[in-house]
């Protein structure tokens, strides 16, 4: 148990380092996607950014968790909601750096801090099922992958969101018996990615199952496999029912109170 705890420690240190410098891809200065990883999806960023001030400003608020602001002139600024989503992430980043005074690079460690978590244990579950081997190589995609690193602190794609189904997922593979913990679990989880934006949600949703189907197609006996077919149809369902209780709630929003 010290060694594993030791491993996960020393694990989590060096992407956590990774995903602040991006020293392994590279540096600060490197290009990801047109663009350094310092300035990487700033403008995405920004619309929690502009929720932050609006809501320091003490400008009338509404349900919308993401900002734009439409006047650039410091003397005049004015926002508008930015009404693609919820934008639960914008709420909750206001919250922390208004009322409990935590910094933005606090709030981006806090992310950063997240996503290593959720990533070593996914890792974790992976050899458990695949093997140690499977498990180190996983993590060390995980750890050098530069579009992992360059998403890992952004306010807006809150990157940890992605991966916490895939995770709860790979907890039901490795504990069929802890279904009623775990099916739940990734319909809460599903929700908060959909309350922070619908982006990739496909492959995300494919992710929480993608490994019960392995587990389904290689299962031993008949019986064994309706056992998984059962629990990957409940998965599937959780999933979608996540998606469709943030798009209800993201169509009251939208129309004032008319869901239709």
């Amino acid at each position: 148990l010290v060694i594993k705890i030791v491993i996960f420690f020393i694990a989590g240190i060096l992407m956590i380092y990774n995903f602040s410098t991006n020293r392994f891809n590279g540096g600060r200065n490197e290009i990801v996607g047109g663009l350094t990883f310092e300035n990487f999806q700033y403008d995405s960023e920004e619309l929690v950014l502009n929720k932050i001030q609006s809501d320091k400003d003490g400008l009338p608020k509404d349900f919308y968790g993401l900002t734009v602001e439409t006047n650039k002139e410091e003397s005049n600024e004015k926002y508008e909601s930015y009404i693609s989503q919820v934008g639960m992430q914008g709420h909750i980043a206001s919250l922390l750096h208004n009322k409990f005074q935590i910094s933005i690079k606090g709030l981006e460690f806090i992310n950063i801090l997240l996503l290593t978590i959720i990533l070593v244990l996914i890792s974790d579950e992976l050899s458990k099922k695949f093997g140690k081997l499977f498990g180190f190589i996983t993590y060390n995609v995980f750890l050098f992958s530069p579009w992992i690193c360059a998403f890992a602190s952004n306010l807006y794609w809150v990157e940890f969101t992605w991966f916490l189904p895939m995770l709860f997922g790979l907890k039901l593979l490795n504990n069929y018996d802890k279904w009623k913990i775990y099916i739940p679990l990734i319909f809460v989880s599903i929700m908060m990615k959909c309350l922070c934006g619908y982006e990739y949600i496909t492959v995300i949703m494919l992710s929480v199952i993608i490994f019960m189907i392995y587990d389904l197609i290689f299962a031993k006996n008949k019986e064994k496999r309706i056992f998984i077919l059962k629990k990957c149809i409940w998965v599937g369902c959780s999933a979608l029912l996540g998606f469709i209780v943030v798009l209800l709630i993201h169509s009251g929003i939208r129309g004032d109170g008319n869901i239709v």
